[in-house]
């Protein structure tokens, strides 16, 4: 008999019930093994780690985020988080909902937050402790600690690949340029990368969503083209505010020459950098995010989903948009494209205006014309002359 249970066979020597000698040895066994299989967790101290140093990657819509989110994080020192954030984008106009469904709206359940699946990561105790730290944020609804709970919720439903104290960065990406001031200003420790990529093949994605991922009509092409401008000069603005806690990469170098983008990110970022052979062999384990239309169309349904860096999407639009489509992208995005290296052809301000009436219903002629030239006024204003070349 193991020591440890050897008082509890002598407090039981009078018991004549072998059977209840055995369900205290059994409990006690238990207690023992629950206790050493699980360590407590601080969840207070788990929120400090991911407050000091999180890491926002950014694109328009459609504009390789996805890929790029997933390649930064091969990274053996970063905790790359897979799940989109909402906060940014629609969540924190949401925040006087009430505290109850502010909660749902937040956690996502069984989606991102399944309690049972954590109280099999967590055991009850941490769980419980998990569950105090959400309550609190959920109820204070402070925009850091909102942001914050992200990460962690992804930690804990990912069964905590990275132990925290190894963590030096936690990643997660977004799709909008909204908010993004309000990470800069409420979590000091922040970096930020933006991802441009083509206007072109992220216009022609975008009008498929648009489409329902059915046909293509100008229409999508033109309010998707005013959509990548709109992105591109928020993005270009919160570069100018942000100065060095920012880096802009070009998705199609990131897939062309993914060692020598991902290192510049890792130096951005002051991490050691990794070597190609290594990186080649993390990509692989990558798998390609595409357009449901687009991997119907070309490769069949039942055609395995593809791993690794993949080329296919850089040219695509050479051969899916028509001529005329591919003329209403380049005027319409031209000057904000110019910022980040793309050198696409136009024909002036008031062709666009033209094309904005020709090809859009009046019902949103207005709004279009509207959005595209505000964000012409501010391109002339802020930025002129101004690069950022990823």
């Amino acid at each position: 008999m193991k020591p440890r249970f050897k008082k509890i066979h002598e407090r039981s020597s009078a018991i004549d019930d072998t059977a209840h000698l055995t369900s205290l040895l059994m409990a006690k066994f238990r207690q023992v093994s629950t206790s050493s299989s699980i360590v407590s967790i601080d969840f207070n101290s788990v929120y400090e780690k991911f407050f000091s140093c999180p890491v926002l990657l950014s694109s328009s819509p459609r504009g390789g985020s996805t890929f790029a989110n997933a390649a930064i994080g091969v990274h053996p020192d970063i905790l790359c988080v897979n799940w989109n954030d909402k906060l940014l984008h629609n969540l924190w106009a949401k925040r006087h909902y009430s505290d109850t469904n502010f909660r749902k709206l937040i956690l996502r359940e069984p989606h991102y937050f399944n309690r049972e699946r954590a109280t099999q990561i967590l055991g009850h105790e941490n769980l419980t402790s998990l569950e105090k730290l959400i309550e609190g944020i959920c109820l204070t609804k402070d925009f850091a600690s909102l942001y914050c709970l992200h990460g962690i919720l992804y930690w804990v439903m990912s069964a905590m690949p990275i132990p925290v104290e190894q963590i030096k960065y936690w990643l997660c990406k977004a799709n909008t340029f909204k908010n993004m001031d309000l990470v800069l200003s409420k979590l000091p420790n922040s970096k930020f990368i933006i991802v441009q990529r083509d206007p072109r093949p992220t216009a022609l994605s975008l009008s498929k969503v648009k489409a329902n991922r059915k046909h293509i009509s100008n229409e999508d092409v033109l309010i998707s083209a005013v959509d990548w401008s709109r992105q591109a000069m928020g993005y270009a603005k919160f570069i100018m505010e942000s100065a060095e806690k920012s880096t802009v990469i070009n998705y199609e170098g990131l897939v062309a020459d993914p060692t020598n983008h991902l290192n510049r990110v890792y130096q951005f970022l002051g991490l050691p950098t990794l070597d190609c052979d290594t990186i080649n062999k993390e990509l692989t384990g990558i798998p390609l995010k595409r357009t449901s239309s687009v991997y119907d169309q070309e490769f069949g349904t039942n055609n395995p989903q593809p791993y690794g860096v993949q080329m296919e999407g850089v040219n695509r639009w050479k051969t899916q948009l028509s001529e005329e489509q591919i003329n209403i992208i380049n005027n319409m995005t031209s000057p904000f494209a110019r910022i980040y290296g793309y050198e696409l052809t136009s024909n002036g301000i008031f062709y666009n205006f033209y094309l904005i009436l020709k090809f859009t219903r009046l019902s949103l002629t207005a709004r279009q014309f509207l959005r595209w030239f505000s964000a012409k006024l501010q391109l002339s204003y802020r930025l002129r002359g101004r690069k950022f070349v990823g």
